[in-house]
């Protein structure tokens, strides 16, 4: 999956519950682009677009609204079963 893509699925779930976790999901990936570069740096081998779309995607959950737990994160896994 490309960034675009995860992007336009953010999106999508920000349209369909509006709210702050939003700005925190692409700051999440944003901290996680720059730690998987650094650690790169250092000899590791990680794929940093793939960390990048996962932490932008770990709330995407939330379209479907607020829960107290992180039941959140898996109610787009659990809504396609």
């Amino acid at each position: 999956m490309d960034r675009s893509y995860a992007y336009e699925l953010i999106e999508w779930a920000y349209n369909q519950n509006p709210g702050p976790w939003f700005k925190h999901s692409v700051n999440v990936a944003k901290a996680t682009e720059n730690i998987l570069i650094e650690l790169n740096k250092n000899g590791y081998d990680f794929d940093v677009d793939l960390g990048y779309n996962a932490a932008l995607l770990h709330d995407i959950g939330r379209y479907k609204g607020f829960t107290k737990s992180v039941i959140h994160s898996m109610a787009t896994f659990f809504s396609r079963i």
